[in-house]
């Protein structure tokens, strides 16, 4: 349980360091490459991160980390969005029917994303173990 928690701690910083490196960089000159650049260094931390916990952990607390990581996300997300920087939700109104479409659509994303990318990483070590 300790291992889960670390890992999501660890997994909602480096979601919030990277959508602030993103709206940041959006900010520059530099946004044309920089906004690429920064989405990639978010996915290989991500990917490090998932590769730890397919290593770490059971198959019942990655499935948790999966759902704790999918609502870190979706709440860095609303925080910024409507209490930072307004523009990154500029169409849409708190809890109407369009934005609670658009959560659950974003949610049920993030989680199939997180979870094929654990099962990816469980089986190429499964296969590469022989």
């Amino acid at each position: 349980m300790r291992a889960l928690l670390r890992l999501t701690i660890l997994g909602g910083l480096i979601q919030l360091a990277g959508m602030l490196s993103f709206i940041g960089i959006a900010k520059t000159a530099f946004h044309v490459p920089g906004k690429q650049i920064v989405i990639i260094i978010f996915l290989i931390a991500m990917i490090f991160l998932l590769f730890r916990a397919v290593t770490e952990l059971h198959f019942g607390e990655l499935l948790l980390l999966s759902l704790f990581l999918t609502g870190f996300f979706v709440c860095i997300h609303e925080l910024l969005a409507f209490g930072i920087f307004p523009g990154l939700a500029k169409d849409l109104r708190p809890f109407s029917l369009f934005h609670l479409r658009l959560l659950a659509e974003e949610m049920t994303l993030l989680f199939l994303g997180h979870m094929t990318t654990i099962l990816v990483i469980w089986g190429l070590r499964k296969l590469l173990r022989g």
